[in-house]
C-alpha cells in the first residue's frame, strides 16, 4: 500500500498536459501544448517520417490530439510509463524548434520566414480609417483556425469539404457620411453595404493553396458610380521544393471606386474619384540555410489602371527583392532588405516616370509574451528624371512599423508610424513624402462592449513649387475616431464608429473636415469586432 501511495504522491507533483492545439495566427505551423505548470524539454527522436517527443508529465483525461495541419500528416498523443509521447507524421526535411513560455510548450515546424516589408502596403494599414469608407488592409488568405488552447476540443474552423476547407463571411453596414466623390467640398450621402467574403485554404502536399474573395455592394447613394460593386480577391500558391527551398506565388487584384488608399496610401487622392484597377503579382524564393539564416529573392509587378475622368492616373510598378533574416527566436526575425523598383513612364502622366534603390533592416515578430512588433528602417535614392524643378529626386530615411501590446483581456494598444514616398498627380510632382504616426486603444466595458479609441496625424510635402503659390505643397491630416463593439455570440457581433477627419493645405481649395458614422453587424469567420 505504501509503494502506491508513493507513486501517487509522485503522479501528483508532476505536470499535467491539458490541451493541445495548433495556434492560427503563428507565422509558422506551431503546435501548443498547454500543462498545468512548466514543462522540462521534451526528449525527442526521428525516424523516417515520424518525430516523437516525450515529457515527464501526466495526460488529462479530456487531452486529445488536435486535426492535423500541413506540413503534418498525421498525429498520435499517448501516455506511456509516465511520459506524455507526442508522434508526428512529417516529412523528415522539415526543421522544428522548441520553445517554452510559462505552462505553454510551442512545437515550431518549418523553416523561418522573414514576411517582405512592403512599405507601400504596409503604409496604408497604419492610420485610422478616413471619413469615406476605405478598404481593409488586403487579406491574407488564412489557414484553418484552430481553437485556442484552453479549449476542451480540438476541431477545425470552417466548412470542411475533403481537404478543403472554406470559411464564409457577411457583413451589413449602414454608412452615413461627407463624400468628396466629386469635388473637395464635401456632399452628405448615406447608403446601405453588404459585404459577403469567403477564404478557402487547400494543403497541397507539405505547402498549400490559398484565397479568399470579397465583393461590396451598395444601394440609395446620391452616386450612381458608388453602387457599383467592388471586388477583391487574393491567391498563394507555396510549395516547398527539397529539404531547404520554398517556392511561391501570389496575386492580389482589387476593383473598385471609394477605396481610394488601395492605390494612394498616402492620401492624396481624395476627390475627383473614378473607377480603378490593380493587379499585384508576385514571385518568390525562399531557402532555409543550415542554421537560422534565411535567404529570400522576389520579383512584384504591380499595375494599376485608373478612368479617365478621376483626378488620379494609372501606373505600373515593377519590384525586385532579396533579403537575408536571421531567427533571433522561434517568434522573432531579423533581416536585412535591399530593393531595386521601376516606374516607368506612363501613358497618362509620363512625369511619374522614375526608378529607385533602397537598403534597410526590418525586425518582425514578438518581442515579449505580449507584444508584438513590425518594424523597418532604410535609407532610399529614388530619381524621377521628368518632374519639375526641385522634386528630380530623393534621398533620404523611410521607415514602417507598429507595435501591439496586449494589455489585458480585450485590452490592446497599437502604436504605428511611417515615412515613404508616393506616385504624385498633383501638377509637376512625381512624388510626394507621406509621414505620420497612430494609435489605436481597444477596452473592455460594461455588457461586454469594446470601447475602440483612434487618432493619427501624418502629413505630405511636396518637392516642386505650387502654381498658384510658388511654394511647395503641404497637407496635414488629423484623423480621429471612436466605437463601440459586441459579440452576439462566437461567430456574430455589432459595431458602431464615428470618425472626422481634418485636412489642412497650404492651397486653401484643399481644406476640408468630413465625418463618417457607420453601423455594422457581421456573422459567420469574420474575426473580431473590436479589430
Amino acid at each position: 500500500m505504501s509503494a502506491w501511495l508513493l507513486l501517487a504522491v509522485l503522479a501528483a507533483d508532476r505536470p499535467v498536459v491539458r490541451a493541445l492545439a495548433f495556434q492560427p495566427d503563428a507565422a509558422r505551423p506551431t503546435l501548443v501544448v498547454t500543462a498545468s505548470a512548466p514543462l522540462p524539454a521534451p526528449q525527442g527522436s526521428r525516424a523516417g517520417e515520424t518525430l516523437t517527443l516525450s515529457w515527464p508529465a501526466a495526460l488529462a483525461p479530456d487531452a486529445k490530439a488536435p486535426v492535423p495541419v500541413p506540413p503534418v500528416r498525421a498525429l498520435r498523443l499517448s501516455e506511456r510509463a509516465g511520459q506524455v509521447v507526442l508522434e508526428l507524421t512529417i516529412d523528415p526535411a522539415v526543421p522544428y524548434e522548441i520553445a517554452a513560455d510559462g505552462p505553454r510548450t510551442r512545437l515550431v515546424l518549418g523553416a523561418a520566414t522573414a514576411a517582405r516589408s512592403d512599405v507601400t502596403a504596409l503604409f496604408g494599414t497604419l492610420f485610422p480609417p478616413s471619413a469615406e469608407p476605405e478598404a481593409d488592409a488586403p487579406l491574407e488568405a488564412t489557414p484553418v483556425e484552430a481553437p485556442d488552447a484552453s479549449g476542451d476540443t480540438a476541431r477545425p474552423e470552417g466548412i470542411a469539404l475533403g481537404p478543403l476547407v472554406l470559411r464564409p463571411a457577411l457583413e451589413a453596414l449602414y454608412i452615413k457620411a461627407e463624400s468628396t466623390f466629386e469635388s473637395p467640398e464635401p456632399v452628405e450621402d448615406d447608403y446601405y453595404e453588404v459585404r459577403p467574403r469567403v477564404s478557402a485554404h487547400l494543403p497541397l502536399g507539405n505547402g498549400a493553396l490559398t484565397g479568399d474573395y470579397e465583393t461590396r455592394l451598395r444601394r440609395q447613394s446620391i452616386y450612381p458610380e458608388v453602387e457599383e460593386a467592388s471586388h477583391a480577391a487574393n491567391a498563394a500558391l507555396e510549395l516547398p521544393v527539397g529539404s531547404g527551398l520554398t517556392l511561391r506565388v501570389s496575386d492580389h487584384y482589387a476593383r473598385g471606386v471609394l477605396e481610394t488608399r488601395e492605390i494612394d496610401p498616402g492620401g492624396e487622392y481624395f476627390f475627383g474619384l473614378g473607377r480603378y484597377e490593380r493587379n499585384r503579382l508576385g514571385a518568390e524564393a525562399r531557402v532555409q540555410t543550415a542554421g537560422r539564416f534565411l535567404l529570400t529573392a522576389g520579383a512584384y509587378w504591380d499595375r494599376t489602371e485608373v478612368d479617365e475622368q478621376s483626378s488620379f492616373f494609372g501606373y505600373e510598378r515593377q519590384t525586385f527583392e532579396g533579403r537575408l533574416g536571421y531567427e533571433l527566436s522561434p517568434r522573432l526575425t531579423m533581416a536585412v532588405t535591399g530593393a531595386f523598383e521601376r516606374i516607368p513612364t506612363p501613358v497618362d502622366r509620363p512625369v511619374a516616370e522614375g526608378e529607385a534603390r533602397s537598403l534597410g533592416l526590418e525586425l518582425k515578430g514578438e518581442l515579449g509574451p505580449l507584444t508584438s512588433a513590425e518594424m523597418f528602417v532604410g535609407v532610399r535614392d529614388q530619381e524621377n528624371p521628368r518632374a519639375g524643378e526641385g522634386g528630380r529626386a530623393f534621398r533620404g530615411v523611410v521607415v514602417a512599423g507598429s507595435l501591439r501590446r496586449e494589455l489585458g483581456r480585450e485590452a490592446t494598444l497599437r502604436l504605428s508610424g511611417a515615412r515613404a514616398t508616393f506616385p504624385s498627380s498633383f501638377e509637376q510632382n512625381a512624388f510626394y513624402v507621406s509621414s505620420g504616426g497612430g494609435a489605436e486603444l481597444d477596452l473592455p466595458g460594461p455588457l461586454s462592449l469594446v470601447l475602440r479609441l483612434a487618432a493619427g496625424y501624418h502629413w505630405n510635402d511636396y518637392r516642386t513649387p505650387a502654381a498658384d503659390t510658388g511654394s511647395p505643397r503641404r497637407d496635414t491630416l488629423w484623423d480621429g475616431a471612436v466605437g463601440l463593439s459586441r459579440s452576439l455570440s462566437r461567430r456574430a457581433w455589432v459595431r458602431a464608429d464615428y470618425r472626422r477627419e481634418r485636412r489642412n493645405s497650404e492651397l486653401d481649395v484643399f481644406d476640408v473636415t468630413t465625418d463618417a458614422l457607420t453601423v455594422q453587424v457581421g456573422i459567420g469567420f469574420v474575426g473580431s469586432p473590436a479589430r
